[in-house]
């Protein structure tokens, strides 16, 4: 987590100071902590869907239940506020 942490850091301070690469992977693949290469974290980070975890279940199951109550009061879903002070 430590090294993560302080490449990510890295990055974001030498962009704000003009670098225009992000270079956080190759600054991974250089510390010797995770005793990782640059083509195993490539590789990991390849697909980045893997990283929503239960996100696309769990928004279809928020829908689900927004339609069934949406049913059961359809003048609530045309519902419009009026002006906040």
């Amino acid at each position: 987590h430590e090294a993560i942490k302080e490449a990510a850091v890295g990055v974001a301070l030498a962009m704000r100071q003009g670098q225009a690469e992000n270079d956080v992977f190759d600054r991974l693949a250089a510390d010797e902590r995770l005793g990782l290469s640059k083509a195993q974290i490539d590789a990991l980070v390849a697909d980045p869907i893997t990283f929503t975890g239960a996100a696309l279940a769990q928004t279809q199951e928020v829908c689900r239940r927004v339609a069934a109550i949406v049913a059961l009061h359809p003048d609530a879903a045309a519902y419009s506020p009026g002006a906040i002070l």
